[in-house]
């Protein structure tokens, strides 16, 4: 039995790319062209193995998606992997996408607060951002709370190894 990933891309060459390879690796596929077909489609077939979500489409994208499936517990469990091709993603995207999907608020994130659930949101609020905009470690440190440009190393590093 073939593990489903759902394609989330309004892109219709990207999308069929993306399904020839994952069902060239033995993938089973579906697709949808927005968030909210996405999301329809999740409501009446058995939850996929992971979502691949691209953030820039039209109807709602995926920024809309991330914030609407922390509404719906058995979609908030499925695996999303983040695509996009925009490599300037601001800053705040990031930082907001990361506080919903934790339940927790943006100033947390920003803050010093040494809770688990925040430093491990701002950890991955700090790999994201070095992965999605063109800054560097030190910018990235300045923009979440003056942190040292060895934190934001160490964060991302502590996100790639969990990767």
């Amino acid at each position: 039995m073939a593990h489903t990933v759902m394609i989330v891309e309004d892109d219709a060459d990207i999308r069929g790319d993306l399904a020839a390879i994952l069902e060239d690796e033995g993938y089973e596929v579906r697709v949808a062209a927005d968030g909210a077909e996405a999301l329809d489609r999740l409501k009446t077939t058995a939850p996929p193995c992971a979502i691949l979500l691209d953030l820039m489409m039209p109807v709602m994208d995926g920024w809309q998606f991330l914030a609407e499936r922390q509404n719906r517990p058995k979609v908030a469990a499925i695996p999303t992997i983040v695509l996009s091709a925009r490599g300037d993603m601001p800053t705040e995207n990031v930082l907001t996408a990361v506080a919903q999907y934790f339940g927790i608020d943006t100033k947390d994130v920003m803050s010093g607060r040494r809770h688990h659930t925040v430093s491990l949101a701002r950890s991955l609020a700090m790999f994201l951002i070095r992965k999605t905009a063109r800054l560097s470690y030190p910018e990235i440190g300045q923009r979440l709370g003056k942190r040292n440009h060895s934190t934001v190393i160490s964060a991302c590093r502590r996100i790639e190894k969990a990767l």
